[in-house]
This record gives structure tokens, C-alpha cells and sequence, in this order.
């Protein structure tokens, strides 16, 4: 079933991932096209960065088992940012620090990936919005979601 999602529903899926992970998604302020998808950041109620809440994120994402280089980690905990490259199917292999998170393991490095092919045997719970979110696709998916001409209006 998530290999129906489109680009933008993948996208759609990562806000939900970060979500998840308690950071801020930072929607299309500062990111470059070709590489970064989605950003997000650790920062408290004032915008400021929260090391907690990177940490926080970071323990996470190390409890789903993902190979998570150097450049990354670093880049988590230090700064409070998350970097998230959905759609292209051959990611740059200079482009360090940054998750890809998608479908296809092809020229991807193995470090800073995950696979949302593998999405029912990496998450478990406590991925609330992500889960919400695939939820919602598989019934569209199959014909369960509602549509506009059958909602009753009052």
C-alpha cells in the first residue's frame, strides 16, 4: 500500500514522521529543492533551539535501528535540525546529513535511510501521526474514505 503514495504524499508522511519524533516541521523556509524535502527543528514554545528535544528525537530515531552517520547526528544534536529528502529516486551521495526517506534503495548509502517499504516491522508504537496518516491512505486506498458527494453537509 505505501508504494501508491506520490511525492507529495510521501512528504505528507515525513511532517508526520517528524512530528512524531516531538520537533517543529520548518514548511518551505530555507530549504534547498534539489536536496531537502522537509526540515525540521528541535526549538521551544520562543522558536529557540531545545537540546532536550533533539536528544529526545535522536534516541528515537536510534530505537528504530536506522545506520545513522556522523554528519547527521551531529547535525541533531548541535543544531536541533532534522533534514528529510523524499522524492529523488537517486540521491546524491555527497549530500551528508541528510535522511532520505522513501521507497528505493538504489543509490542510496546505507547510512541515513529509511525505507518506508519497511515501515510495519521498524515502527512500533508511539508513531501516533505517521500511523494516523498511512492509516488514512490504506482507506482511501480501498474505498473506505468518504467522498465529497456522500458526506452530508448538516
Amino acid at each position: 500500500m505505501l508504494a501508491t503514495l506520490n511525492p507529495i504524499l510521501v512528504e505528507t508522511a515525513a511532517l508526520a514522521f517528524v512530528q512524531d519524533l516531538g520537533l517543529t516541521p520548518d514548511i518551505g523556509v530555507g530549504k534547498s529543492k534539489d536536496v531537502v524535502d522537509v526540515r525540521a527543528g528541535a526549538a521551544d514554545s520562543g522558536g529557540e533551539f531545545d537540546v532536550r528535544l533533539a536528544r529526545c528525537a535522536f534516541i528515537k530515531l536510534e530505537g528504530l535501528g536506522l545506520k545513522l552517520s556522523a554528519a547527521f547526528r551531529s547535525k541533531l544534536l548541535t543544531t536541533g535540525t532534522l533534514d528529510i529528502q523524499c522524492k529523488a529516486a537517486d540521491r546524491k551521495a555527497d549530500v551528508e546529513g541528510v535522511l532520505y526517506f522513501g521507497f528505493k534503495a538504489a543509490n542510496v548509502k546505507d547510512e541515513d535511510r529509511l525505507l518506508l517499504n519497511q515501515f510495519d516491522a521498524l515502527f512500533p508504537s508511539g508513531w501516533n501521526y505517521l500511523r494516523q496518516f498511512i492509516a488514512m491512505q490504506a482507506r482511501i486506498l480501498l474505498g473506505e474514505w468518504p467522498s465529497a458527494q456522500t458526506v452530508d453537509p448538516r
